[in-house]
């Protein structure tokens, strides 16, 4: 078997050894929520523009028209694209948040008003504006230099996978990113690593994504609970698909079917679809 295991590196354990988030999605809600989203906003979309002759669209209508547009677009796309129309809607959050706050002030100096009628539009603020602007820092319109979006085109370089005859090895360095409560200031994850030992495996599955994220490759191990989660696009992680394929460790023909999905299928050997815990 192939080793390319970099004989310098030695193992370690990693306390959080079990299956790794999800790395492709790159979305605050799940499939179903930005279905059922995508889908209310295109209809409110489609109703407003039926209804244009008879709306004045000087009252501002037609800034709830290209809101639920965004939102529609940024439900159906993914990646830059996504990050794209969704930092569109955050820079709306965000004005919408800063408008709020000066009517409010411009009412209570005008009229006398009592100061705690601030306390509406800031919680509105802090509650959407902050997170709507540490997504636009974050995102940049889908121009961000950071990798933000696991597309088939790049790979993931913070994350590598190697193996020898005994052990496959997960070394990651995560990439920095931007909390909400910390908006002008980066956060590095930890790096951390760990090992697979092949004997240990009992099932290999194969999480086809789609066309914008990258697939993944899932691991289980006897005594485990959920499934070690390695990116398709990791580097290494073509290089351990191979090596499980020689070693017989998943169906050479449902292999091509699966490497042809896009439709988020899960493919196992053995076949039997696993109850996927994700961590």
């Amino acid at each position: 078997m192939t080793n390319n295991r970099p004989s310098s590196t030695e193992p370690a354990n990693n306390p959080n050894h079990k299956p790794s988030q999800n790395l492709a999605d790159d979305s605050f809600l799940s499939t179903p929520a930005r279905i059922i989203l995508g889908i209310f906003s295109l209809i409110f979309t489609i109703i407003m523009f039926l209804h244009a002759d008879s709306v004045n669209y000087k009252n501002g209508s037609w800034i709830f028209t290209c809101f639920c547009l965004a939102i529609t677009f940024a439900c159906f796309t993914k990646g830059r694209i996504s990050q794209f129309f969704g930092s569109w809607i955050a820079l709306g959050v965000v004005g919408a948040s800063f408008f709020y706050v000066i009517v409010r002030i411009i009412e209570i100096i005008e009229d006398a008003e009592n100061i705690l009628g601030m306390f509406e539009p800031i919680m509105f603020a802090v509650v959407f504006g902050m997170p709507s602007l540490s997504y636009l820092f974050s995102t940049q319109f889908g121009f961000a230099k950071e990798n933000t979006d696991n597309s088939p085109t790049d790979n993931i370089d913070w994350y590598q996978v190697t193996f020898d005859e005994a052990y496959i090895y997960r070394d990651v360095t995560p990439p920095p990113y931007r909390e909400w409560r910390k908006l002008f200031k980066k956060v590095t994850p930890k790096p951390w690593n760990d090992r697979i030992k092949w004997s240990d495996i009992n099932q290999i599955c194969f999480q086809a994504l789609g066309l914008y994220d990258s697939d993944l490759i899932l691991i289980h191990i006897h005594d485990e609970t959920g499934y070690y989660s390695i990116p398709m696009e990791a580097m290494g992680g073509l290089e351990l698909w191979t090596e499980i394929l020689e070693r017989k460790l998943f169906d050479e023909q449902l292999a091509v079917q699966a490497m042809g999905s896009i439709n988020n299928e899960i493919f196992c050997t053995p076949t039997t679809l696993p109850n996927i815990k994700k961590m």
